[in-house]
């Protein structure tokens, strides 16, 4: 989905927790930079995960559809996008990681997929807080996801993106997405995970 826009921080201030530097070392592959690194999403990361799912569904920055009332986060925890992006999370086929700034310890984006109606291919969702949007976080949630789904034996990954959302579709786009289908304000666009992670890296 769509790189969001400002959100509430969690995490603490200060030095790196022992489970940071470990989460840091098992995903040294996918390094963001001096700012960042990533670590996988556990189920007590749920409350930042709805976090980014709100600011992903509902308030990204550039958004043009100022004459459509915009639910709150509280009501948008109780709605069924919510219940669907993230409702049970940890089932079988789950998977995420969380963007964690070095200097702080705190999560600042978070890209997850899993799968909803078995025929489809997994979807994926991702958004960035706003003060750390345009250096490079969100390219690398998503690359990380894609090779994970390719050494995972999932072949396709897809998913819904407004199409007013220009920065985000144009990344997407550059990341081997594709679009397949129009929902009227929205697309949702498929990319095959067979593409080497060298190739990734170069965007």
């Amino acid at each position: 989905m769509r790189a969001g826009a400002t959100a509430h921080s969690e995490g603490r201030k200060g030095g790196l927790t022992d489970m940071h530097l470990e989460a840091k070392s098992s995903l040294r592959a996918h390094p963001l930079s001096a700012q960042a690194f990533l670590r996988e999403a556990k189920t007590v990361d749920i409350p930042f995960l709805q976090e980014m799912c709100y600011l992903a569904t509902f308030r990204w920055s550039g958004r043009t559809d100022g004459h459509e009332k915009i639910a709150t986060f509280e009501e948008a925890k109780a709605g069924e996008a919510m219940e669907a992006y993230l409702g049970g999370w940890g089932r079988k086929g789950d998977y995420g990681v969380i963007a964690v700034s070095n200097a702080t310890g705190r999560s600042i984006g978070a890209a997850w997929y899993r799968r909803y109606v078995q025929r489809y291919p997994y979807e994926l969702t991702v958004a960035v807080q706003q003060e750390h949007q345009g250096q490079g976080v969100g390219g690398s949630l998503l690359r990380h996801l894609l090779d994970h789904a390719s050494q995972h034996n999932r072949p396709e990954i897809c998913l819904k993106v407004r199409k007013d959302n220009n920065v985000a579709r144009g990344l997407y786009e550059k990341l081997g997405f594709e679009p397949v289908f129009d929902e009227k304000t929205y697309e949702i666009m498929v990319a095959s995970t067979n593409c080497s992670t060298k190739a990734r890296s170069n965007y």
